[in-house]
């Protein structure tokens, strides 16, 4: 079958008009076609082996499998080793896309689905952003061998404070498509580089060529006669700390040799927006515009204090949370999450809660924005509901509200729900009581409303509205949500 008249065709095509896109806004689009057997010379009987005869599963190593690798890693390089190196590698699908899990160990950390980059440096001119599959994520190898850790240790070595590098690779069955789809969502500034580090072997080097697109084959690094040793595992596209370094070493070669970084950029420092090993980014100029329009709803001189509520639908339990946290500040603000990504549209929902609270005099109801509670800065919030074994990180979106949000409106308590249910509600009210207080904000937990000896839950809702139990449902909404799901669902 040829696949370029296939799915990767359409994933190719998409691919040509998102980089002239990224080329319009100054960015530098590279593509690096991963280790392909057909285009290395010389393959040595041992790897000709472990191609043909070696099925690797690295989620079970066995210790046959270490036989093997073990002379490919080196003898002193224990299975226990193996084991932890080849840990992290879950991913998982969300309407069609595939993210990395948040995981974290000594050896293999991915935040907010992006693996660690070694050595990012406070400072920086641009940002080269690496997207690809297991080779550019780094399946088997600890964070600082990985090829974006390689490429920031040259960047630093020969050009300081020049870039950072970002590892947004996904692996474990990702392909172009996802890498598309992750790279639409990331802030590339001009001066920015964008490598993607895959495999499209059935679209011809010409295609690329043709539509602007700088095109390089990794695959003639490793043919023999070289002096690297074993750079791969089982497969070409699974390489060592050793194929990564050759990898690494080229791609920053081929980035100076294009001129890449010669434009010069402003520093940007980590202290102005969010820059450090345990947050992404954020577009600065973006997060000025969203607390420039928050300014109007400033409340000086008064004790202020804020929720941050999906509402999916308002029930008596949120309204219970928000009637007990107004009772405690002169002024709350309740943020009602924007995303459309819940049971029930954003606009119903912040509707809900305006009429569900007209009798608490001291409240404003706002939109969350894109910085709070967003599927930018915590995107595992939304796929909870279908991958609860999925470990999520939402330190970005706490640290967002911590250094902006809270300061632009004088907020000094966060006030949450007890969480008894949801294990990924609780991950983030566990995360604010860490982080919160570092930036003078009290983190005020206030106990569940219950109803027949459980507490009471959106999702206990939905539940009972799929089953029209709507007078169980009239127990524990208020009356505005029982009339507009009587409305619209009776």
């Amino acid at each position: 079958m040829d696949l370029y008249n296939g799915k990767r065709r359409s994933s190719f095509e998409e691919f040509v008009l998102m980089s002239k896109e990224m080329q319009t806004r100054g960015v530098m689009v590279f593509f690096f076609q991963t280790p392909l057997i057909k285009n290395i010379r010389n393959l040595s009987d041992f790897e000709w082996d472990r191609i043909k005869n070696w099925q690797f599963d690295f989620n079970n190593i066995s210790e046959d499998d270490y036989r093997f690798i073990s002379k490919v890693y080196g003898d002193e390089v224990c299975i226990d080793y193996l084991r932890q190196v080849y840990d992290g590698t879950k991913v998982f699908s969300w309407n069609g896309i595939k993210y990395l899990a948040d995981f974290r160990s000594n050896l293999v950390n991915i935040v907010n689905g992006e693996r660690f980059t070694v050595g990012q440096p406070s400072s920086y001119r641009r940002t080269v952003w690496v997207y690809g599959q297991c080779t550019a994520r780094g399946t088997g190898v600890e964070d600082k061998n990985t090829i974006p850790s390689i490429i920031q240790k040259k960047i630093n070595e020969e050009l300081p404070e020049e870039a950072i590098v970002r590892n947004r690779a996904i692996g474990c069955g990702s392909d172009l498509y996802d890498d598309i789809e992750h790279a639409k969502k990331d802030y590339q500034n001009a001066g920015d580089i964008a490598v993607f580090c895959t495999d499209l072997r059935d679209v011809p080097k010409e295609k690329f060529v043709e539509n602007g697109i700088l095109y390089y084959d990794c695959s003639p690094l490793f043919s023999r006669p070289h002096d690297y040793g074993e750079w791969f595992t089982d497969a070409t596209f699974h390489t060592t700390p050793t194929g990564n370094r050759v990898i690494g070493d080229y791609i920053f070669s081929v980035l100076v040799g294009c001129g890449a970084f010669q434009k010069r950029y402003a520093i940007i420092d980590e202290n102005s927006i969010i820059s450090n090993k345990e947050s992404r980014p954020v577009d600065e100029e973006q997060i000025l515009s969203f607390l420039d329009s928050l300014d109007q709803f400033r409340k000086s001189e008064m004790r202020c204090g804020a929720i941050v509520m999906n509402c999916n639908p308002l029930t008596k339990g949120h309204l219970f949370l928000i009637e007990s946290a107004a009772s405690q500040v002169d002024w709350l603000f309740i943020f009602v999450v924007e995303e459309d990504k819940s049971f029930f549209r954003f606009a119903d929902r912040i509707d809900l809660v305006k009429r569900g609270t007209t009798h608490i005099p001291n409240v404003t109801v706002l939109p969350s924005g894109r910085f709070v509670l967003s599927a930018e800065t915590f995107p595992g919030y939304f796929y909870k509901d279908n991958n609860t074994d999925i470990n999520v990180d939402p330190s970005t979106d706490v640290i967002i509200f911590g250094r902006y949000i809270a300061p632009k409106l004088d907020i000094s308590i966060r006030f949450v729900g007890e969480e008894p249910l949801d294990p990924v509600t609780a991950v983030y009210n566990r995360h604010m009581k860490e982080i919160l207080p570092r930036y003078g904000i009290e983190v005020r937990e206030i106990r569940r409303k219950e109803s027949d000896g459980s507490p009471i839950s959106a999702s206990r809702v939905r539940k009972l509205l799929k089953e029209r139990a709507f007078d169980e449902i009239r127990k524990i909404v208020p009356d505005v949500t029982y009339q507009y799901l009587e409305k619209n669902y009776g």
